[in-house]
């Protein structure tokens, strides 16, 4: 509909991307087990989508929860679940500002170690760098503390299935 519109890809792409995450929730419901895992999960979140679209997605579920000003949108919600809803979003948009003002990596720009660290560490040039730079970020996620290059270079070899003879 929106190529139909002549509307950019960009504009394309994020309400997309927007209507996907739309009817799922933010945080799985097995990951709301403590504050440390709805961390984990919005990191990996914000990995995916990045901080704007994340905002963005945000602000259009308290939309549709009837929390947000937004002129003439409807609440879908019955009353006690849109409190629950707008309740739920609040904590999400709380810990999401967390993870942003602490500065936790959450995507490979701001890892630690980069494409040429991995290579000096032996691991070879090539696809190889890129999956071994995509299982540190997701140890990264899971711990944001382990984001120090010393730890990271140490933990290449688990990471990397194939390492060039040095």
């Amino acid at each position: 509909v929106l190529k139909g519109l002549k509307m950019d890809n960009d504009t394309t792409n994020r309400v997309r991307v927007l209507t996907e995450h739309l009817g799922k929730p933010v945080i799985p419901a097995a990951m709301r087990e403590s504050r440390e895992t709805e961390k984990t999960a919005l990191r990996r979140l914000l990995n995916a989508l990045g901080p704007e679209l994340l905002s963005d997605l945000l602000t259009l579920k308290r939309c549709f929860a009837g929390e947000a000003d937004c002129g003439e949108a409807e609440n879908i919600w019955p009353e006690g679940i849109a409190q629950e809803e707008t309740a739920y979003l609040e904590r999400v948009q709380s810990l999401t500002e967390e993870i942003l003002e602490s500065g936790d990596c959450f995507s490979l720009r701001s890892l630690a170690v980069t494409g040429n660290d991995v290579i000096q560490a032996g691991v070879t040039p090539g696809r190889e760098v890129g999956h071994v730079l995509s299982r540190l970020l997701n140890l990264v996620l899971e711990d944001p503390a382990r984001n120090e290059k010393k730890w990271l270079l140490e933990h290449i070899g688990d990471c990397s299935s194939k390492k060039k003879e040095l």
